[in-house]
């Protein structure tokens, strides 16, 4: 005769795990029926301003091409300002931190990254220098420069960032702060450039913008529909 020890019960499924199968099946069934696109709550950092529709700018970029302000409309912009005559370590750190962020989203059609020349140091082949030293992507990566009195409105009236003038009127120093704007010129929020981890927020908040956006193309989508 065998021992009873010998003897295989039949295994008993636990509660617990009949549970977690429930509750995965009703987490996948969720994921595939109710998409983020269409929770309308996302959790997105205030706007601080849109920017003013009279706004007028007309640029040259690092193939000296002209660009005008419609580069930011219907696009997420990363946007900074840069002296170009910039040897200390700020503006090369920030740039580095704009590099992170193309390399991101460098197949994202939407997303552009937009550096302003401020003062009258800079030139085409400064421009040019700064785009090669750091790898810009033309038409992804814009060094631009404008009429200094419309970068002033841009830089110290819509965006309240800080301007210091003597007799010729050009900044003498800059913010390294970076500027993320929703694809209808909202200010989605400011970020240190010189720091990592600031940036790495913002590429998290771009991600928010998108689903923002999103969610406001589904609901004009209904509404023309009603």
């Amino acid at each position: 005769m065998k021992d009873k020890a010998d003897t295989k019960q039949p295994r008993k499924v636990s509660g617990k795990l009949i549970l977690v199968f429930i509750i995965l099946g009703i987490s996948l069934l969720y994921v595939i029926f109710f998409p983020m696109s269409r929770i309308p709550q996302v959790d997105l950092p205030d706007r601080v301003c849109v920017l003013d529709d009279s706004l007028s700018l007309t640029f040259r970029d690092q193939l000296d091409q002209e660009v005008t302000d419609l580069v930011f409309e219907d696009n997420i912009c990363v946007l900074s300002f840069y002296s170009a005559d910039c040897i200390e370590e700020a503006c090369p750190s920030v740039m580095k931190q704009l590099s992170r962020i193309q390399t991101e989203y460098i197949g994202d059609q939407e997303v552009k990254i937009i550096s302003i020349a401020l003062g009258q140091g800079d030139s085409l082949s400064r421009r040019q220098a700064f785009a090669k030293r750091f790898d810009a992507i033309p038409e992804k990566w814009y060094f631009l420069r404008g009429d200094l009195a419309e970068v002033k409105k841009l830089y110290f009236e819509q965006l309240s960032m800080p301007w210091y003038e003597e007799h010729s009127k050009v900044p003498m120093y800059h913010s390294d702060s970076i500027v993320l704007l929703d694809h209808l010129g909202g200010v989605r929020g400011f970020y240190d450039g010189t720091d990592a981890k600031s940036i790495d927020r913002l590429m998290a908040d771009i991600i928010l913008v998108q689903k923002w956006r999103k969610v406001k193309k589904k609901d004009a989508s209904r509404n023309r529909e009603d």
